[in-house]
């Protein structure tokens, strides 16, 4: 009996991890890797694995592994989760994935259905509209979005899932050509899901949804919670792998500069004819709504508590609403240059905490989390710097380039990962031998419950 309810419970915590991950506005990115992949799409699929699936959902673990988010940052500081949280908040929800939503919903969805209406027109009027539906719904906080969600996903899934099959039995063409370095690619692509800090927000949940079945202590929850973080990885490498896989099929036909809802439009017509096309873009148009709907409630309360009511729920939502349009009207190619910089800055710092999350136990002080997080971050800074040069003509100091240059695995566009590595070595060092206090010296005990 207990392995039945096991099994049972892995099976919905499992699934509603896949629905967390699963958003209609990630949908655009596979087919994109793929395309620039070309003939080198299993050498990308690697990285898409473990860049836009494995690690969010490692980051629900690591997050459970400490027992809360503010648990598993504490190490840095204990002001560093609130802080964090909110520049990633704001800087990545409230100034992309939101509008990029709106932006995927107008692209992949409006556009799709209504092709012959002036766009100009057309474009202002869907995405205000967009989010007037967004501003509502959010404001009432109604649960209909919900409900209408609950059928929605499913429909998307099995879509897709038809897309994907229809990829391997009846190809488009054959992958070919590529980009030089495939990987690299892929992995800092898989950035823009921003699903890792999806991992680290959402952790708690997972741990209040095993809690609420019974497995009260970490030891208790290890197994399900494996269990149903293999679930949603096997459930998203199917859908995003099959969708990476199609546009490398679509590398013989497509440039490499095809925008990426455009992409997944075409590749789906190819397969499936006009039917399809409209299929996929009714099921976008009204995934990303309930996506935004949901995301923007978590903003406007967040706000709330961070502001300590100061900044009402209801004025939170008014003022972001405006952000997201605007946002929004300069399309999805607009929002992942924008979004590019500060992800190649927070993404180390993301992935180190992750790493260390899973490993804390091994852990011995907290200068090792101080040095890693300080080593990565100015890699990623570097890296962010670096794009920005090149997206406004403005070189970088050649000597600053020179060192970075000369750092291992920089050249394959990982540079952060060795400064990460001695910063953790130096800072456990320091910690030592200097007797810092930890932020817990009891370093928080694996059956503390969560808070």
């Amino acid at each position: 009996m207990r392995h039945a309810l096991i099994n049972k419970d892995v099976l919905v915590v499992g699934f509603a991890m896949f629905a967390i991950f699963f958003g209609a506005g990630n949908l655009i990115f596979p087919p994109q890797i793929g395309l620039l992949a070309g003939d080198k799409w299993p050498i990308a699929m690697v990285a898409l694995a473990i860049a836009g699936v494995g690690l969010p959902i490692l980051a629900i673990v690591a997050v459970a592994n400490a027992g809360s988010p503010e648990r598993l940052f504490r190490p840095y500081a204990r002001w560093f989760h609130p802080v964090f949280m909110a520049t990633l908040l704001y800087t990545g929800s409230v100034a992309a994935i939101v509008p990029r939503t709106g932006a995927t919903g107008y692209e992949a969805g409006v556009r799709v259905l209504l092709p012959d209406v002036d766009q100009a027109i057309l474009k202002p009027v869907a995405i205000i509209g967009f989010f007037l539906i967004v501003l509502a719904f959010s404001i009432k906080k109604s649960k209909v979005v919900d409900r209408i969600g609950k059928y929605l996903t499913p429909a998307l899934l099995i879509l897709l899932l038809i897309v994907v099959v229809l990829a391997l039995v009846n190809p488009i063409g054959t992958p070919t050509g590529g980009v030089d370095d495939p990987f690299y690619t892929a992995f800092t692509t898989s950035y823009q899901t921003g699903d890792v800090a999806t991992g680290l927000i959402t952790g708690a949940i997972f741990i209040a949804a095993l809690a609420g079945r019974g497995y009260s202590t970490q030891k208790q929850r290890t197994l399900p919670l494996i269990g149903a973080a293999a679930i949603a990885f096997i459930g998203l490498m199917v859908i995003y792998g099959g969708l990476e896989y199609l546009g490398a099929q679509g590398s013989a036909s497509f440039s490499a500069d095809t925008d990426a809802t455009v992409l997944l439009n075409s590749v789906v017509a190819e397969l499936g004819g006009p039917p399809a096309t409209a299929a996929l873009a009714v099921a976008v148009l009204f995934a990303t709504l309930t996506t935004a709907i949901g995301m923007a409630t978590v903003i406007g309360e967040f706000t709330e508590e961070l502001s300590r009511g100061k900044i009402t729920y209801f004025w939170t939502i008014l003022i972001i609403t405006v952000i997201f349009i605007v946002q929004a009207m300069g399309g999805v190619s607009y929002i992942i240059t924008f979004t590019t910089p500060f992800l190649l800055f927070f993404y180390p710092a993301m992935i180190i905490t992750v790493i260390l999350g899973l490993a804390r136990k091994a852990i011995p002080n907290d200068g090792v989390w101080k040095g890693a997080l300080i080593g990565a971050s100015l890699l990623g800074l570097y890296d962010a710097a670096a794009f920005l040069s090149e997206e406004f003509a403005w070189s970088l100091p050649p000597n600053l380039v020179n060192v970075q240059q000369a750092i291992p695995l920089a050249a394959a566009g990982f540079g952060w990962i060795v400064p990460g590595i001695i910063g953790a070595v130096v800072g456990g060092l320091i910690w030592r031998f200097t007797g810092l206090p930890n932020s817990d010296d009891k370093r928080l005990s694996s059956n503390a419950p969560a808070t």
